[in-house]
């Protein structure tokens, strides 16, 4: 009833909401704390505690308003959604509302304040090894500063570790430091990307510059309009290994290469599965275009006379079966005459029984059912 009542003044109810409308749960704090006058400095050194009796649910009316002197007492029917926050309505007092959206509005705003404190002594570290373990990454990180805590990410049905983890030091400093100093070192042969931990930002992967030169390389000299598996075997022959773009975290060497200033990756109009690179702009790449453009057309107007010659084909098929299947067999059978070859004797016995009207009935029936069939 309670949760009823915090979301019918406009409420957020989970630690979600809150930090999803944190720019406006500040923005409403300044002006609650200037519509009463209070002048009383913030100490700006103090770390924003979190409330201790904090939960997901809604603190009590008892709770928001412990000074007021306002009982309430029963339990108040819920209000429709549309009342305004503050209104008085019955059984709802507006002063336990107003009451319960200040504390629980300082609540969101230290809830928000310890959020921000926190991610400024994190760091996000990606592309980890799958086979990393938490105390090789305390090891790598050890030299700055303190860590508070790490939390590895796992699959929650193996368990495997997926390659990220949010390490918490116990000064900003530390991970400012960390970020400086520890960013694009390698771990089991992977390189690892030292970030802060901001919401909503994703780690951009880069090869190194001198990778990115030998490509480019490898592209200009005769190596435009090749399957992408030329380049990769020319680099192996040139240095006598395999290129592996997951060491800087991309699992496929395409889109490695579109990281790559210059160079463009182009689908071949009849492979659409087969990738083709050049140099941007270059003779080649806008001949290719053209000639991409050409082949389209003549694809497409292959595709529409295709399509319009089994229209005619089903326009056709459906005309001819239009016409009943015994319609000839029905004016056979009024006349008393055999539209058919004789069957079974079916004509020898028409002449002689033609003068008999239950004869020529007879008579017809087989002849009208060998003409049907």
């Amino acid at each position: 009833e309670e949760l009823v009542k915090a979301k019918q003044s406009g409420h957020a109810a989970s630690l979600k909401d809150v930090l999803k409308d944190a720019d406006n749960i500040k923005e409403a704090a300044k002006a609650a704390q200037s519509e009463k006058g209070s002048t009383a400095p913030a100490d700006a050194t103090k770390k924003p505690a979190v409330p201790a009796s904090y939960s997901r649910h809604i603190v009590s009316y008892d709770d928001a308003m412990p000074d007021t002197g306002v009982a309430v007492t029963g339990s108040a029917p819920a209000t429709s959604s549309s009342a305004p926050a503050g209104s008085t309505t019955s059984g709802t007092n507006g002063s336990t509302i107003r009451n319960l959206n200040a504390k629980s509005l300082k609540d969101a705003v230290r809830l928000v304040e310890w959020a921000e404190e926190k991610d400024s002594r994190t760091v996000f570290v990606t592309n980890l090894p799958f086979k990393a373990t938490e105390q090789a990454v305390r090891n790598l990180l050890a030299s700055c500063g303190e860590i508070e805590s790490i939390l590895m990410s796992r699959d929650k049905s193996t368990s495997h570790v997926l390659g990220y983890m949010h390490v918490t030091f116990k000064e900003p400093a530390a991970a400012a430091k960390a970020v400086e100093t520890c960013h694009k070192k390698e771990l089991q042969d992977r390189v690892l990307y030292v970030t802060p931990a901001k919401r909503g930002e994703k780690v951009e992967f880069e090869l190194p510059p001198e990778v990115k030169e030998d490509i480019r390389h490898l592209v200009r000299t005769d190596g435009e309009g090749h399957n992408l598996s030329v380049i990769k075997d020319r680099y192996k022959h040139n240095h006598g290994k395999v290129l592996d773009t997951a060491k800087w975290g991309f699992k496929k060497f395409s889109v490695a290469v579109t990281t790559i200033d210059g160079l463009v990756l182009e689908v071949q109009a009849d492979k659409r599965l087969t990738n083709v690179i050049f140099m941007r702009g270059s003779e080649k790449h806008k001949e290719f275009l053209k000639d991409k453009e050409e082949k389209l057309k003549l694809m497409a107007q292959k595709t529409e006379a295709e399509a319009k010659k089994a229209a005619e084909a089903a326009a056709k098929a459906s005309t001819s079966g239009e016409t009943p299947a015994g319609g000839t067999a029905g004016a056979t059978a009024s006349t008393g005459t055999a539209a058919a070859p004789p069957q079974n004797g079916a004509s020898a016995a028409a002449p002689a029984a033609a003068d008999t009207p239950s004869a020529a009935t007879s008579a017809a029936t087989p002849a009208a059912e060998a003409a049907q069939k």
